[in-house]
């Protein structure tokens, strides 16, 4: 009886969805975070308003005294940082930056050398690691003179890896004629390598992405949930029926 009288509730409800075009009744949205903390900035109201207390940082002020901040990664100024770093130019004479140059622009991959404790999301590279993260490689060689040549090439090169990411992805959970993803991405991996304690190359790989999407079909995804509760066979049946 009880089934009987919902029905016909269910029934106006679902049509109205489908005469209307409802994009979605219920979101998904998942956040990844990957940073060194080596760069921060302050939340904006904005930012403090999204996350509350979630990007929270005890800062100390001048007078010793430590309140809650909510600070997040200042990708603009490590990218401005970063290009700031010289390279080196064999043709006009120019040494790239030494380490000790590189860590007073902020780039360190330990927190605390005595003590070994290392910057997160930081890597160290070592001879073809290192070539290989700028598309440089040092080929080999057969001959035992040739070798030693080359391992010895290999040895003046080190490199750093420092990566910094923030992605929001937001999904459609339950779709009628519309299923609407949105993801937003800001990845960046910092490439720094010495050659001979100087700068060789420095280069920054990935970016920043906004991609809205839009899928529109006739109960687009209800056909996948229906077709989930049957067998295999009837729900591919059911997702072909479905432009």
């Amino acid at each position: 009886m009880l089934k009987q009288r919902l029905f016909p509730v269910v029934l106006f409800m679902a049509a109205g969805f489908l005469t209307s075009g409802c994009a979605s009744i219920l979101l998904k949205e998942s956040r990844s975070f990957k940073t060194t903390r080596l760069f921060e900035r302050i939340c904006t109201k904005e930012e403090e308003d999204q996350f509350p207390n979630k990007f929270a940082r005890p800062v100390k002020d001048q007078k010793g005294k430590v309140s809650l901040q909510c600070r997040v990664s200042d990708i603009e100024g490590m990218v401005q940082k970063f290009l700031s770093i010289p390279e080196s130019n064999e043709k006009k004479g120019i040494l790239g930056a030494s380490v000790e140059e590189v860590r007073q622009k902020g780039f360190k991959i330990y927190l605390d050398e005595q003590t070994g404790e290392r910057v997160p999301n930081t890597q160290a590279l070592f001879g073809d690691e290192a070539l290989a993260a700028i598309g440089m490689g040092a080929g080999s060689a057969q001959l035992t003179e040739d070798a030693k040549a080359l391992s010895d090439f290999k040895g003046l090169h080190y490199g750093e890896t420092y990566e910094e990411e923030d992605t929001l992805q937001v999904i459609d959970r339950i779709c009628i004629n519309t299923r609407n993803k949105f993801v937003r991405s800001n990845t960046y991996t910092f490439v720094i390598v010495w050659r001979d304690g100087h700068v060789l190359r420095r280069v920054i790989k990935g970016g920043s992405l906004n991609n809205p999407s839009s899928e529109n079909a006739f109960l687009l995804c209800p056909g996948d949930a229906i077709g989930s509760v049957f067998d295999k066979g009837v729900g591919e049946g059911v997702k072909k029926a479905i432009p």
